[in-house]
């Protein structure tokens, strides 16, 4: 099991590049995979980093049944993420789904 980190309105974090955030439901960034976690401490311990600073508490983090450093989509659908997915589906053919 690994982690995701989840914002109710910007939806699941993606990754971060050159100083910026990706979240599924602002920009995918072309990604169809989620960043994962070892453990919500994990997590919680990349947020606190971050600059300018969050606070962690605006965010939910969930297990998801992977042992991968990204997960799949099909992963995040089965930890109870559909309504996150956002535009993670626009990166992929259109067989795939929740």
């Amino acid at each position: 099991m690994r982690t995701v980190i989840v914002h109710e309105s910007d939806g699941i974090f993606i990754g971060a590049s050159l100083g910026m955030a990706f979240f599924s439901k602002l920009d995918a960034a072309g990604q169809t995979k989620a960043c994962t976690f070892i453990d919500e401490a994990d997590a919680r311990d990349f947020i606190s980093e971050w600059d300018p600073a969050v606070d962690a508490e605006s965010f939910t983090f969930v297990s998801v049944d992977t042992d991968k450093d990204y997960a799949e989509i099909e992963e995040l659908c089965a930890a109870g993420l559909q309504d996150q997915i956002g535009f993670l589906l626009e990166n992929v053919p259109a067989a795939a789904s929740c």
